[in-house]
């Protein structure tokens, strides 16, 4: 069905964590009219997801800063803000409207300013047998566990590169399920990349000695931990059965029901991308990410992005460059004078980012788990386009990405290249010998998430009339 006209706000929020509850709790405070479209059920985000009705008895599985987001998603709900759960954007426009899809009928917002907050995406971790049954994202058992109080059953494993690695693995063991190993790919010794920037330690100190309390943890648990992972392979035929791989002390073969995989995350780019913000890439980080500037702003008039989805530094940080960004806004539309609390969030966001730079230089994921070497393995699982396919096309000329894309179909499937997108870059740019830059990012096209045809219909209908 069509839900008809357009509903008209001062600003319009797309994705409700840390940074999105935050902006409209500015925006709000300052007078203005603000509806956040948020595509799960409650507020919260990935890092806050179902805090408010969390189903486990015993607070200390989850941990404490987990829970710091119950005031927050308190404050939001508080704040007077149209909250819309369930809302599925597929297409934002250059006259900042907002296209939706909720409870069968699609809507239409626009706003005199838009925030984009819809955070980070798990890297995908595109080793041979990574899309057997059986091998998921250590994210999706986060998810789990957050939202079903469920762990994995039998015998299961994680690896990969990270600090989410260790906490869920931890979160796991304080429910009873512990893993059979944590496969890490980087080395144990990660103090220099601390010991490099001295001053990222100093600002930083109680995030690190959280992460050592993390690893402390899992020792007691007596959790079996690889260092200096290589050539992991998911192994079995119709599910997996086993994973195998190297170490600094020679092979392992582990049986297995379930294998978790982790390296990072990534912004997510692809609304942003859609209506051709610029992104650039980051070397230091291996990953795309929009180019904005002090408060948020992309190089779109009125197009702000915030939290994670512009640059990944934690929740903490997510919460205050969505504010930083309301009060950017505020000013512009009111000419309140927010000069002074824009300059205490971003030294703040500096403090956060300089420790940041440090934990990302300890699990940067290696380059062979970023790009296959294997021209078997699967690197865009939606359209089942092998790294070898990919290799082809760039070395019979293929000119660019989106010809890559066009004549293999990678990046064409439902997620819209959210799972594949850097992975195709890097792997190109090693094809061709060209810099991630030189090769670019797949162009996003609208809907950026599958619509029903029968509501498309529906739209094409009634602009008939």
């Amino acid at each position: 069905m069509y839900d008809q006209g357009t509903e008209e706000f001062d600003l319009v929020i797309v994705g409700a964590g840390p940074a999105g509850m935050s902006a409209a709790i500015a925006a709000r405070a300052a007078g203005l009219s603000c509806v956040v479209l948020d595509e799960q059920a409650a507020p919260g985000g990935q890092i806050y997801r179902n805090v408010e009705s969390n189903w486990m008895g015993d607070r200390s599985i989850l941990g404490q800063e987990y829970y710091t987001g119950e005031s927050l998603v308190q404050d939001f709900r508080a704040c007077g803000a149209t909250y819309l759960e369930g809302a599925t954007v597929w297409e934002l426009t250059g006259d900042l409207r907002v296209a939706y899809s909720r409870n069968d009928a699609i809507g239409f917002a626009k706003g005199r300013a838009l925030v984009v907050a819809t955070g980070a995406l798990e890297r995908p971790m595109t080793i041979p047998g990574w899309t057997l049954p059986g091998v998921m994202s250590v994210g999706s058992a986060q998810i789990m566990l957050k939202s079903e109080a469920a762990v994995p059953e039998g015998r299961f494993a994680l690896a990969g590169t990270g600090p989410l690695l260790l906490l869920t693995a931890l979160q796991l063991c304080r429910t009873g399920a512990k893993p059979a190993a944590i496969i890490e790919t980087g080395s144990q010794n990660k103090t220099g990349a601390f010991l490099s920037d001295p001053l990222a330690s100093a600002f930083g100190w109680q995030n690190l000695t959280k992460g050592l309390s993390w690893m402390r943890a899992l020792r007691r648990h007596k959790v079996p931990h690889f260092h200096s992972a290589s050539d992991i392979i998911a192994q079995g035929d119709d599910r997996l059965t086993s994973v195998s791989f190297r170490h600094r002390h020679g092979t392992e073969q582990l049986k297995l029901d379930r294998l978790f995989l982790h390296q990072g995350v990534v912004p997510h780019l692809n609304l942003p991308a859609s209506i051709e913000c610029g992104l650039e890439w980051s070397d230091e980080k291996r990953l795309w990410r929009p180019r904005t500037g002090p408060e948020g702003q992309s190089d779109r008039e009125g197009v702000f992005i915030v939290g994670d989805g512009a640059e990944v530094l934690g929740a903490e940080a997510a919460r205050i460059s969505g504010r930083l960004a309301a009060l950017e806004i505020i000013h512009q539309l009111t000419g309140q004078d927010t000069a002074r609390e824009r300059q205490v969030c971003r030294r703040q966001l500096d403090t956060e980012r300089r420790f940041r730079r440090a934990l990302d230089r300890a699990y940067l994921p290696p380059r062979d788990h970023l790009v296959p070497v294997s021209d078997d393995t699967i690197v865009c699982r939606c359209e089942a386009v092998t790294a070898g396919d990919l290799r082809q096309a760039a070395h019979q000329g293929c000119p660019g990405i989106n010809q890559v894309k066009f004549f293999t179909r990678a990046g064409m499937g439902p997620c819209q290249a959210r799972s594949c997108g850097t992975s195709v870059s890097l792997l190109m740019a090693q094809a061709t010998g060209r810099s991630p830059t030189e090769v670019g990012y797949m162009s996003i096209r609208p809907p950026v998430k599958p619509v029903p045809l029968q509501q498309l219909a529906s739209l094409a209908e009634e602009a008939s009339r």
